[in-house]
């Protein structure tokens, strides 16, 4: 005790109404486990959520001995030391991560507990190629912790979640990440509490009998307190046939053991796993008289840009009706505008599964694979949208942008936008995209048609003045050019491109003061030369 008083201010002793420990995130560089884990702490949503944050770094978990613990598990299995970590610590709520791997997928997880409950109230996992990218996510991440803290939870059932029973011939790490992730489907979800456990099915279960009884186990009281109670129990299996991984998850009445709800995945590589656990985690919560409520609620944020909202919607409606197609490519939509492009794929190729000649579907596939520069796989998609449905205009309009953009090929991307425009004679931005594909081929007049013809059907496309702009610069038409450049901007104030190419246009008559002061506008709005 005289240890942790030297290390914690005796405040952090002190009652909290909430209060939140970030652990340093575990299974990577301890210097990186620790910055992410800081980074954390600093968001304004979890500060915004809780009195206080505060940061456990390795250093505090091993003067606390803790660390050995929450090594030797990875911050995957041993829920009963977060529970215990945050008993001594008097918070209310712990955040706990881990960096890893799946198949050729590096992840990270993280998970935030009620310490009082001994539960789970949410959940997150990211892909990441580089270290350094999971910086981008972690406002999302703590978005999406944050709106679980005030859940109330008490009228759902409760679920325990004891470790599941791995083949011996399977990876037990990759197993455990599986696990982690559906349990942070099921978290997310609002069908059941899940209440992690560290003890097997059996413990669990005689525990609950003896609570039931009138008895409990006394030193686990000490340490952590009842928790609430349970209805249920999750009682799950990863094992190995010949090539094929079968990962089982059942629900079982608690007090019988009765078999509730069930659910098998057959996969043949972990990879394929990780994006077959959130379908397996609907089929456990489905529910299918709200699907509709929740997906219309979907669109409502959607179409407020409020992106976070929309995903935790389209995931109830998933939740309630896991064949709803539309749900599962609305929410790649979602994550795609969060730049979270593998997320989107998995999901646009859950509405193919369910529904093969779903065009919209192959649309939005394809807008994730161009924005992966995966540009083979993006025309692939959109050649099958177009197949499916010959009306399709956006789908050949994409297909235009991946041609010009990504293979260079503006003949090619032309043909597409021409019949884009025959199909929809008024889509302003297949003129403006037939512009730029023209004046990329240097026929500067041809472009700034097309651009005239975007602007007669659009008055406000700033995209347009700016490009019909750049175009009269290319001609040597400096002052129409200057005049485009300004009507963007007068549009969009907040234009960058628009300001530099007006400061080019300055600098080439000779203007070095105008030049000079649309430069430094254009960097000031992060134009990057």
């Amino acid at each position: 005790m005289i240890m942790l008083a030297a290390l914690f201010p005796a405040a952090l002793f002190a009652q909290k109404k909430e209060s939140l420990a970030v652990v340093a995130f575990t299974g990577g560089n301890t210097m990186d486990g620790e910055a992410i884990a800081s980074s954390l702490t600093r968001q304004a949503t979890l500060r915004n959520a809780f009195n206080k944050t505060t940061l456990i770094t390795q250093n505090t978990l091993a003067a606390m001995n803790f660390n050995q613990r929450f090594q030797r598990n990875s911050g995957l299995t041993d829920a009963d030391s977060i529970f215990e970590l945050g008993k001594q610590l008097n918070v209310s709520h712990v955040i706990t991560g881990i960096i890893t791997k799946l198949g050729d997928r590096n992840l990270v997880i993280v998970r935030i507990m009620d310490v009082e409950n001994l539960q789970q109230i949410a959940g997150d996992y990211r892909t990441f190629k580089t270290i350094e990218e999971i910086d981008a996510h972690i406002p999302a991440i703590a978005k999406r912790l944050a709106s679980a803290a005030p859940r109330d939870t008490d009228n759902l059932p409760g679920l325990f979640v004891p470790p599941f029973n791995i083949s011996r011939n399977v990876n037990r790490n990759d197993a455990m990440v599986l696990t982690q992730i559906l349990v942070c489907e099921l978290a997310n979800g609002s069908k059941y509490a899940v209440l992690p456990r560290t003890d097997s099915f059996e413990k669990v279960r005689e525990e609950h009998l003896r609570q039931r009884n009138g008895a409990a186990d006394q030193e686990r009281v000490k340490r952590l307190g009842t928790g609430r109670s349970a209805r249920y129990v999750l009682s799950g299996s990863l094992q190995r046939l010949g090539a094929l991984n079968k990962f089982t998850a059942d629900i079982l009445d608690i007090f019988d053991g009765n078999f509730i709800d069930g659910h098998e995945e057959s996969y043949t590589n972990f990879t394929q796993g990780f994006e077959l656990m959130p379908r397996l985690a609907a089929h456990l919560a489905s529910d299918p008289a709200a699907a509709m409520l929740h997906f219309n609620r979907g669109e409502t944020f959607r179409n407020r840009n409020e992106w976070d909202s929309a995903i935790q919607e389209y995931t109830e409606a998933i939740w309630a009706n896991p064949d709803y197609a539309e749900a599962y490519t609305n929410r790649g939509i979602a994550y795609r505008q969060q730049g979270d492009h593998d997320r989107a794929i998995a999901d646009h190729n859950e509405a193919l599964r369910i529904n093969p000649k779903y065009a919209t579907a192959y649309n939005n596939r394809g807008y994730a694979y161009m924005q992966k520069r995966d540009y083979d796989r993006a025309i692939a998609d959109y050649t099958e949208a177009i197949r499916l449905n010959p009306k399709y205009a956006l789908a050949y309009n994409y297909r235009g942008i991946v041609y010009n953009d990504g293979k260079r090929d503006y003949d090619r991307a032309i043909a597409d936008y021409t019949q884009a425009i025959r199909i929809n004679p008024n889509y302003a931005a297949a003129y403006s995209n037939r512009g730029h594909s023209y004046r990329l081929k240097g026929d500067y007049n041809r472009a700034i048609t097309e651009y005239t013809e975007a602007i007669r059907i659009n008055p406000k496309y700033a995209i347009a003045y700016n490009y019909r702009g750049r175009s009269y610069t290319l001609k040597g038409d400096y002052d129409r050019a200057i005049a485009d450049y300004t009507e963007a901007i007068l549009i969009n104030p907040n234009y960058a491109l628009a300001y530099n190419n007006r400061g080019n246009a300055y600098q080439q008559k000779g203007d070095k003061e105008k030049a000079d002061a649309d430069f430094a506008r254009a960097l000031e709005l992060g134009y990057q030369p």
